[in-house]
């Protein structure tokens, strides 16, 4: 349409030329209609090359490869970026990308992360990935490499930037922008926390007996936390094991069962782990002491009878051989 627009105008401007100039300046005329004729035939040959064109190649189908990054992350924080886009044709060869992190951020990058697996490679903050192909229309591709913040990065908004190069068969080389997020904003991320009540435990216990403690568990930071207890003894265990705090404190059962344990002090630790907590793990100290179990009655009676019956004989034969005797 280009090309059409321009001979229109190019002939308007001829007749123009040819009723504005007297007839001796006709030989320039004749010069200016061999650069009609030149156009005419750049127009055509174009058209000829856009028809015999492969359609996707003809209508100039762009990869629009589509970055995606976290909203918000924090000083310190590794996080994952991610590049996807779709071969829009067959031929789809020579692919390289290459995305920039904010400057002085670092990022890392395996080809393993990559699908299909590429050759990479990362320096300082850029990282690059590349395809030798060629590919057939339709094969995806993912680019997931990972950026470092800097633990003295200011608060505020930083930006991305990169570009995809492919070929497409025969073309020339082709270059398109990463679109989708560009932006990723530094700030103070509120982390959950873990707080529990009591601070430890302590129980004593004589004999076959089991006791049961209350143990709190709460989130004191922001978002949610995920907690999970562990403890490495038998004799020791809790109800519920796992469980989810915005700030609501959480009960659990603790259990002490002495069944079969011998006299003496016993410790273990009842560890509270969230994997997204600040402050993760926490122990909670346990101290055992299990007494001497005092024998009952009926035991007493069946271990001793025979002493008893013994004690009672003799008391009655004492009895009976020093009671005073009357005289006949």
């Amino acid at each position: 349409m280009g090309f059409y627009l321009l001979i229109c105008h190019f002939d308007f401007l001829c007749l123009i030329f040819d009723i504005v100039c007297p007839f001796r300046w006709r030989r320039a005329g004749a010069i200016i209609e061999k650069m009609r004729l030149v156009v005419a035939f750049v127009t055509i040959m174009v058209l000829m090359a856009v028809a015999l064109m492969p359609l996707d190649m003809a209508l100039a189908q762009e990869v629009n490869p589509d970055r995606t990054l976290p909203h918000t992350v924090e000083r310190g924080q590794t996080f994952d970026v991610i590049v996807t886009f779709t071969a829009p044709a067959d031929n789809f060869t020579a692919v390289s990308l290459t995305d920039f992190a904010p400057d002085g951020w670092n990022v890392t990058v395996d080809a393993t992360w990559c699908q299909p697996q590429a050759r990479v490679k990362a320096t300082g903050n850029k990282a690059e990935v590349a395809w030798q192909g060629p590919y057939d229309k339709g094969v995806n591709f993912t680019v997931l490499y990972k950026a470092i913040v800097p633990h003295d990065a200011s608060l505020g908004n930083y930006t991305f930037s990169g570009f995809l190069a492919y070929y497409i068969g025969p073309s020339g080389h082709i270059f398109e922008n990463i679109t989708g997020d560009s932006e990723v904003e530094v700030g103070l991320i509120a982390t959950p926390a873990i707080s529990h009540s009591p601070a430890s435990f302590n129980s004593t216990q004589s004999g076959a007996n089991i006791e049961n403690k209350t143990l709190e568990i709460w989130n004191s930071g922001g978002g949610t936390l995920n907690w999970s207890l562990t403890d490495g003894a038998a004799w020791l265990s809790e109800n519920p094991t796992s469980g989810s705090s915005t700030s609501e404190h959480d009960i659990v059962v603790v259990s002490v069962d002495t069944t079969g344990m011998s006299a003496g002090d016993y410790s273990a630790s009842i560890t509270i782990a969230a994997d997204e907590a600040s402050n993760s793990p926490q122990t909670v100290p346990v101290s055992l002491h299990v007494t001497e179990m005092s024998p009952s009655p009926q035991a007493w009676l069946s271990q001793y009878w025979w002493t008893i019956v013994a004690g009672i004989v003799v008391v009655v034969l004492l009895v009976y051989f020093l009671r005073p005797r009357r005289n006949a």
